[in-house]
């Protein structure tokens, strides 16, 4: 987006008003196949994520997906590389060079 410093109160990934990836995602695509293809594909997320706590979502989503992997992170939320910094860079590295 060239003009992000234009957005409404700077707040791009939660406000949704100034959300980029609304207009930028087929929402009518179901990606997951696509996903489970690639086979390197790892999903890092807090289990205290506003929007799937436990993960629980995504896990039910991608039941029939063996090769997309969720990785939980213990007592993090939304923002898991602030709430565990450490957790978060061993899995990423993990997931980068699988």
């Amino acid at each position: 987006m060239a003009n992000w410093r234009l957005m409404k109160g700077g707040r791009a990934f939660y406000k949704e008003d100034a959300a980029t990836m609304a207009e930028s995602v087929n929402w009518v695509y179901d990606y997951r196949q696509a996903l489970d293809n690639n086979g390197k594909v790892t999903i890092i997320m807090g289990d205290h994520d506003f929007l799937d706590f436990n993960a629980e979502n995504h896990k039910k989503l991608l039941a029939n997906f063996p090769k997309v992997k969720v990785v939980t992170i213990k007592d993090a939320g939304h923002n898991i590389w602030t709430d565990d910094p450490k957790t978060f860079k061993i899995e990423l590295i993990k997931a980068l060079t699988k």
